[in-house]
């Protein structure tokens, strides 16, 4: 598992989402009672820097990228964690290897 880059309380307390920035497991949602995993969404093909829950506690919004550091934004149900809408922030093909867009990536609700 990589590195977690962004914790999200849900709105009740009793759920915690982690957002890691591998290229596995990249959403994971924590019961707060038991500590344990009680959802993930693996998704190998983007990495996940930023997520927030919405207030109403319905969605996730998530702030992540692919391969290439084309970033999006993407909303997620914060039930079952399918996928919404998304919609594509920035295509920068020519950003540096080591520059990550989590250096950039702000997410406020």
């Amino acid at each position: 598992a990589g590195p977690v880059m962004s914790l999200a309380f849900t709105s009740d307390g009793k759920t915690l989402v982690s957002a890691s920035a591998s290229h596995e497991a990249t959403l994971r949602w924590w019961d707060m009672s038991s500590r344990e995993p009680i959802l993930s969404v693996d998704d190998s093909t983007r990495q996940s820097w930023a997520v927030r829950v919405t207030p109403d506690g319905k969605r996730l919004a998530i702030i992540d990228s692919d391969e290439n550091n084309n970033c999006r934004l993407c909303l997620r149900d914060a039930t079952d964690g399918h996928e919404l809408a998304s919609t594509l922030l920035r295509a920068d093909r020519q950003q540096p290897s080591n520059e990550r867009p989590s250096q950039h990536a702000t997410l406020e609700l």
